[in-house]
């Protein structure tokens, strides 16, 4: 199941959100450089930038990994619940 994350109007899933900043890191890769040979940027700057979108679609990717494990668990928690409990008297 996956959860929607509202702002400003607009609803995204965690998975969305992960794969939106691993296109804007690949694009970033294939343009800074050439902005910082233009001198639009520095190579620094160029490279803080690829570097955070990368950290960004990480956090996300961890995210979306330890809800859906928060999921797991809930689900086997509740199976657990369910089942009769043994009396060995």
């Amino acid at each position: 199941m996956s959860e929607y994350y509202t702002t400003q109007g607009c609803q995204k899933t965690l998975e969305q959100m992960t794969k939106a900043c691993r296109r804007e890191a690949f694009m970033r890769k294939r343009v800074y450089p050439k902005w910082a040979e233009a001198g639009k940027i520095t190579a620094e700057q160029a490279q803080h930038e690829i570097e955070c979108m990368e950290s960004a679609a990480i956090v996300l990717q961890r995210l979306h990994e330890l809800r859906e494990a928060s999921e797991e668990m809930k689900r086997l928690s509740e199976e657990k619940r369910k089942q009769p409990e043994l009396n060995y008297e």
